[in-house]
């Protein structure tokens, strides 16, 4: 199953997008096509500031290729839908690392590294505890929505995201109390480097 996919010279989201297309029968491509343009434009978010945007390009088609190689043609729609759910667990669990990033900057106007982890979300920088409260209230809404579309499609597909999900829970309520006491993941990383006292937690 190959589509000849090369990123070329000026690589871009919609040329990946063709490239995995490429890999489903005709008949499936329109429905496909709702399921892999979110991916590719999450996975390739950075790419006008990449050192080697062709090399993002081809390391996004690759990795959604082998894992629609890995399984039957008929249960590829099926498999790229986990993968369009594993995409919105991760841009929710990067909402909620900046959320509390963020939330910490504020709270602890010494601590440099915030703004830069937090850089994908300026907006959320050096805001009042009601604002960070609130917004957490609101990703806590969406990750709940998350859940309950994942169990309705699969229990293992909300198995396998389960600690993910409970990382993001767990940022969003450091980024609405302001108690950073424990912390796992790229939080943890982010407290490391900020010189902060806490707890590792595994959510594994």
């Amino acid at each position: 199953m190959t589509s000849g996919f090369t990123p070329g010279d000026n690589p871009s989201v919609e040329g990946v997008v063709e490239g995995v297309l490429q890999l489903f029968p005709e008949s499936q491509r329109e429905a496909a096509r709702v399921l892999v343009e979110p991916i590719v434009l999450h996975r390739m978010a950075g790419l006008a500031k990449h050192p080697r945007p062709a090399g993002l390009a081809e390391a996004v088609y690759e990795r959604l290729a082998e894992s629609l190689q890995e399984v039957e043609p008929g249960s590829m729609l099926q498999r790229l839908q986990i993968e369009a759910f594993a995409t919105e667990v991760d841009s929710l669990f990067q909402d909620s690392l900046a959320l509390a990033v963020a939330r910490y900057g504020s709270d602890h106007p010494d601590a440099a590294q915030a703004d830069a982890w937090a850089a994908h979300r300026p907006a959320w920088l050096h805001r009042d505890a009601d604002f960070y409260a609130a917004e957490a209230a609101r990703l806590r809404e969406e990750r709940d929505r998350l859940l309950q579309r994942f169990r309705a499609a699969s229990a293992d597909v909300a198995g396998a995201l389960r600690p993910v999900l409970l990382r993001a829970d767990h940022n969003l309520g450091s980024a609405s109390t302001g108690v950073f006491a424990t912390a796992s993941g790229s939080l943890a990383d982010f407290l490391t480097d900020a010189g902060a006292d806490f707890e590792y937690l595994d959510f594994e």
